[in-house]
């Protein structure tokens, strides 16, 4: 398991944290998210539909990455909605940074719905080969 599967609680990453949108009741909804790494970076994919890039923010701060933002429901006066499943509202995602990432260079995309956050990890922390001399 990687550094980036707990959150600074201890928590497995990508737990929600209920306390700074709705004064720790809970969130109205939970945003999917994978979180991968590679030779060269972290990654974390969350599936975000039905939200606007301006209902996002990404914050870093002390080492913890945090995802928020809001779906808001498409609403239409003419429309009397029947059932609703969709939830909407606040969501907050943390994930702890591991040590070895250059927090400088962090960037993200989003599009169709899906938002990447990039974190590469630092030149002097990816494996390398050692060669063996030979005497």
């Amino acid at each position: 398991m990687s550094a980036l599967a707990t959150n600074q609680h201890g928590k497995v990453c990508g737990t929600p944290d209920y306390s700074a949108e709705t004064g720790g009741s809970g969130p109205v909804w939970a945003s999917a998210v994978d979180v991968y790494e590679t030779e060269n970076e972290f990654v974390i994919d969350a599936q975000l539909p039905g939200i606007k890039k301006e209902e996002l923010q990404i914050q870093l701060e002390n080492n913890l990455l945090t995802i928020k933002g809001v779906r808001r429901p498409e609403t239409d006066e003419n429309v009397k909605a029947l059932r609703i499943e969709r939830s909407y509202g606040a969501f907050n995602r943390s994930f702890k940074v591991p040590g070895n990432v250059d927090q400088n260079s962090i960037k993200s995309e989003f599009s169709q719905g899906t938002l990447k956050v990039h974190l590469p990890k630092r030149e002097e922390e990816k494996p390398r080969q050692i060669e063996i001399a030979v005497n």
